[in-house]
């Protein structure tokens, strides 16, 4: 992946936000997968991945002429329903600022 492919990321997620809103409190993107920390209040968090995926796929595979998946597996979710839910915001932030450091 090279910066055009980060910058499609970021398109493909403005455009998705204008259907179906979200927030996004943290991410990273790197050239093999990607961390996304958001919630939304009107949508399914599964929907806005699986659109997230399928347009992040489909833009992958005509770029550089291929077929089939890219990522191995479906994105995992963590719903965060206990007591202490503000740390929990924050270790999953925090988690994934510093994937971006390595």
């Amino acid at each position: 992946m090279d910066n055009r492919d980060f910058h499609t990321c970021f398109y493909i997620l403005k455009k998705l936000y204008e259907k179906y809103p979200y927030e996004i409190a943290s991410y990273c993107l790197m050239t093999n997968h990607y961390h996304l920390q958001l919630r939304s209040q009107q949508h399914s968090i599964s929907k806005i991945m699986a659109l997230t995926n399928k347009k992040c796929v489909n833009y992958y595979n005509i770029r550089y002429n291929l077929t089939g998946h890219v990522f191995e597996k479906r994105f995992l979710i963590l719903l965060l329903f206990q007591i202490n839910l503000r740390w929990k915001y924050v270790d999953i932030f925090i988690y994934i600022q510093l994937k971006q450091k390595w």
